[in-house]
């Protein structure tokens, strides 16, 4: 999320950045090492980047896939539905690992920086979802007066059908779900 936030101040004079807070509960410890020390030297080496294409001269090399740029539809619908009632009141509060919160504070320092408005964002996930994350997330949005936008709320103003909105039992929207949660 970083190299993509750094890729994007690198073309782009945003006034708002969403950040789809997700992201956040993954990785942040050594595991995450593994994909980050390939990633800078791909960025630091192209070389790397492209080491499936550039052995054969005689034709353009096919682009490198990204998995942060545009949407992909996923029309299919889970067999299942989620439980959608987990957002049930707890005090609990789970927080994040200290490096993605280092990272986080990093992006936020920056957009304050560059007069970006940063919003948080959390995307409908019955699967991942919890109201323990979203304690955390409030906090550390009410700590750096950021908007914090949670669709997972029952008060978001978003109607899901778990029969008909969801690609794989709770975790991802389907197309039609992603409509829905854009609309709201």
């Amino acid at each position: 999320a970083y190299h993509a936030f750094q890729e994007l101040l690198e073309c782009q004079s945003p006034r708002i950045i969403m950040f789809e807070t997700d992201v956040l509960y993954y990785g942040g410890n050594l595991d995450g090492a593994k994909t980050l020390i390939p990633d800078l030297a791909g960025r630091t080496f192209p070389v790397f980047l492209y080491h499936d294409t550039w052995k054969n001269l005689t034709r353009k090399p096919e682009p490198v896939s990204s998995d942060f740029k545009g949407f992909t539809p996923m029309n299919a619908v889970s067999p299942d539905a989620p439980d959608m009632n987990y957002m049930r009141p707890t005090k609990e509060v789970l927080e994040f690992s200290k490096f993605n919160r280092h990272i986080m504070n990093k992006i936020t320092a920056e957009c304050k920086n560059r007069n970006i408005r940063l919003c948080l964002y959390s995307s409908v996930c019955p699967k991942q979802y919890s109201m323990g994350r979203h304690n955390a997330l409030s906090m550390y949005a009410s700590r750096y007066n950021l908007p914090f936008i949670d669709l997972n709320m029952p008060n978001s103003g978003l109607t899901i059908d778990p029969h008909t909105d969801f690609f794989d039992y709770g975790e991802h929207l389907n197309a039609t779900g992603a409509v829905k949660s854009t609309e709201a």
